[in-house]
Parts: C-alpha cells; sequence; structure tokens
C-alpha cells in the first residue's frame, strides 16, 4: 500500500551520541534543505511499542535511507561494540528485497568514516558504492547531496557549496533559536532541531539573494513525463510569456506560490497551457 510522503521520506540511520551529533546535523539540515523530510529512531518515544517494530514501520514509510557504519568502537565498559547501525541496515535491504511494489523502490547511501574500510568488518556488503564523510560535517553535506541527486533524479537540488553555506549560517543562528524557544542546545531532541531546521529553510532570507523562494526563472514546460517538476496553471499569458502556477510537493521548497516565471513553450502542445491544467517543468538558470 502506498505510503503519505513515501517518496520524500528519508530514513536516517546513525549513532546517537554527542561525538556524532555534528555529523548527524549537517545530514537533517541537507535532506530538508534538498526538499525531503528527515525520519528516524528517535521522532517516536511510544513506552508502549517495541522498539524494532518503531523502526520497521517508520522504514517502511521512507523510499530512501542514509545508513552510517562508522561506529565499530568497543564500549569502554562492556568492550563490545554497537550493532544497531548494521542491523538497521539489514532492516533496510530486507525491506527492499522482500517487500511489495513501493518498497522494491528503495535506495540507501551508505557512509563511512573511510570508503573501503567496510570490507574489514562487513564485507557482505560488498557491491554497494560505500561514500566516506571522514568525520567531517561539510564533507557529509556534499555527499548526502549528490547521492540525493542521483537516487532521485530530481534536478531542483540546490549545490552542496549552498547547503554548505546554509547550514553554517543556521548553526550561527541555532542558539538564538533556542533561546526563544526556551530550550537549552545541549536538550534538543531529534524533533526539535528537525522543526527549527524546516521553519528555518521556509523564512530565511539569505541575504535577499539566495533566498529559498525563487521569484523567478527561466523553464521548459512540457506534456511529456520525467521533468523536474509539475505545476497547476492558474492563469496564463502566451503573449507575455509568463504563467501563474501552484507547485506540487517536490517543488515549494524552492519557488513561492503563487509566482510568476518566465517559460518557452512548444509550439505543437500549445494547446495544452490552459487554466487548471497541470504541466510538467524544468527550471533553468537566470
Amino acid at each position: 500500500m502506498a505510503v503519505k510522503d513515501y517518496n520524500d521520506n528519508v530514513f536516517i540511520n546513525c549513532p546517537f551520541d554527542e561525538q556524532f551529533n555534528d555529523i548527524f546535523y549537517a545530514k537533517i539540515f541537507t535532506v530538508f534543505d534538498c526538499g525531503f523530510r528527515a525520519r528516524c529512531a528517535l521522532e517516536e518515544n511510544d513506552g508502549g511499542e517495541v522498539r524494532i517494530e518503531k523502526i520497521s514501520r517508520i522504514i517502511g514509510q521512507c523510499r530512501y535511507g542514509i545508513h552510517d557504519i562508522s561506529r565499530t568502537d568497543l564500549c569502554e565498559n562492556t568492550k563490545l561494540p554497537r550493532f544497531n547501525m548494521p542491523l538497521e541496515l539489514g532492516m533496510f535491504f530486507g525491506a527492499k528485497k522482500y517487500g511489495d511494489q513501493h518498497q522494491k523502490k528503495k535506495c540507501c547511501l551508505i557512509t563511512d568514516t573511510e570508503r573501503y574500510r567496510y570490507q574489514i568488518f562487513i564485507s557482505d556488503i560488498a557491491g554497494q558504492d560505500i561514500q566516506a564523510h571522514n568525520n567531517d560535517p561539510i564533507a557529509a553535506i556534499t555527499v548526502v547531496r549528490d547521492w540525493l541527486r542521483s537516487a532521485s533524479k530530481r534536478v531542483t537540488l540546490p549545490g552542496g557549496k549552498l547547503i554548505t553555506k546554509r547550514y553554517l549560517t543556521f548553526r550561527e543562528d541555532l542558539p538564538k533559536i533556542c533561546r526563544e524557544a526556551n530550550i537549552d542546545e545541549d536538550e534538543l531532541t531529534f524533533n526539535d532541531y528537525a522543526t527549527f531546521v524546516s521553519e528555518w529553510l521556509k523564512n530565511t532570507d539569505y541575504d535577499n539573494h539566495t533566498s529559498r523562494s525563487v521569484q523567478t526563472g527561466t523553464c521548459v514546460l512540457s506534456p511529456q513525463r520525467n521533468f523536474a517538476g509539475s505545476a497547476t496553471i492558474s492563469e496564463v499569458d502566451l503573449e507575455r510569456a509568463t504563467l501563474t502556477y501552484t507547485p506540487d510537493t517536490h517543488m515549494r521548497g524552492f519557488f513561492a506560490s503563487p509566482t510568476e516565471i518566465r517559460f518557452s513553450i512548444d509550439e505543437n502542445f500549445i494547446d495544452q497551457y490552459r487554466k487548471d491544467t497541470t504541466v510538467n517543468f524544468r527550471v533553468l538558470e537566470e
């Protein structure tokens, strides 16, 4: 059965500790800045639900998964490693292998501190394209962004450098955001942080030149599928080559609604551009 927002949900499987927080936070921010929604086991705390059932349910709701296998250190107290991350990675693989038609569309990114280190301790995943973040949050941003671009085929994702700039600005603003919310930064929950990121991205102007709400842009419209997104036309002016539209879910993060954009028309399909019809479009640089 189809799950609401399945194609936008990204399951993040990684260590949940202070040592890994910077990379975890960078990954969450990147997911949201690329127009997706970050999900993880920390989003719910229901003592009445078995933890592995909760994780299984959340994985089932996510088309995409980011799995970090870098935590191989032994616990100082028990002298044993933690196996939660490889277990959840296996659950994700299992859902893709044995699930229904929607689950079989799953895509995952596996990250580690070094690209080929996994061969020493989890060699059964050989053949997967492991990506290294080198314990660097900025490197993690680029890795996640580039993978989302490739896996989703969406052409509207901002580049890694711009996401990094936004992320660093957000981290500068985070203490103030926490104070205004009466939350200490060191007690942030996953839901707190995800909400702060989402709201900040919606409301921040980026110094008036990197705003997420793009007002104009050159577009190519086509009746064919598999373009960057779709929109419902509310007004059409063929002479001025402009339209006012309401973007679909995938595009809402990148354009104001409604807004006006220039576009070029394929003469063969000019009769298809009418009010209240849906068009597919690709955004080009100005």
